[in-house]
């Protein structure tokens, strides 16, 4: 196998914790410079997408114990460099080519554990997968432009066709997706279709705080 495939049968196979992280740190860090970036890329994408049966031993390079340790001493430097990286809004190979530098060469990890445990910090956040995005197509209003926007959809029963569908008890997410995107389609302007897209996130954020504060009754 070669480095990519034996990284991707470590994720499908071995155990998801620090351990992984310094057996796939060595891998890339053995690997030809051009394609460190790569395999870095290709680890915190896979182990993302898939489940290990965790049937596989690895080499024991590093105990879990020490996670703990390396949190407390190294975690609030990555995520600080990670939202720096990320402020730039670099190309996808870009950043993961700033961020391999990172791992493997900044001054502020001093030890080969320090540099696995920032591998293994990237591996479980939930914003890996990192995405260029669109920054300059912000849809940006301030306050009396949305309510002004918001008063003109209300006028013309847009919301009240958009409550109507988020709350009819339909078989499928797909059906209630198929309505959204037929009265988004027939706006006519990127705000007015922002600002009822608006709406939809405030009706489903508003369920999820209803269950948390329902479940939190139940106790």
């Amino acid at each position: 196998m070669n480095r990519k495939e034996k990284i991707s049968d470590w994720i499908a196979h071995a155990e998801r914790d620090l351990n992984l992280s310094a057996n796939v740190y060595c891998q890339i860090a053995s690997a030809p410079k051009d394609e460190q970036s790569e395999l870095l890329e290709h680890f915190l994408k896979e182990v993302k997408k898939n489940k290990s049966d965790e049937s596989q031993s690895l080499p024991k390079y590093i105990s879990s114990d020490a996670l703990e340790r390396l949190r407390a001493e190294f975690e609030e430097k990555g995520d600080a460099f990670f939202l720096q990286l990320r402020q730039q809004n670099p190309s996808v190979p870009e950043f993961y080519r700033k961020l391999w530098e990172y791992i493997s060469s900044a001054p502020e990890l001093p030890s080969t554990e320090a540099r696995v445990f920032a591998l293994h910090n990237m591996a479980v956040d939930s914003r890996i997968p990192y995405q260029q995005m669109g920054w300059d197509k912000l849809v940006s209003m301030k306050n009396d432009r949305f309510q002004k926007i918001n008063f003109a959809l209300e006028s013309k029963g847009v919301t009240d066709k958009l409550e109507y569908i988020l709350e009819y008890p339909l078989d499928q997410k797909t059906e209630r997706a198929g309505l959204v995107v037929n009265l988004l389609d027939a706006l006519p302007s990127i705000e007015l279709k922002a600002v009822l897209l608006a709406r939809v996130i405030s009706f489903f954020e508003r369920r999820a705080m209803s269950a948390i504060f329902s479940g939190l009754d139940d106790d």
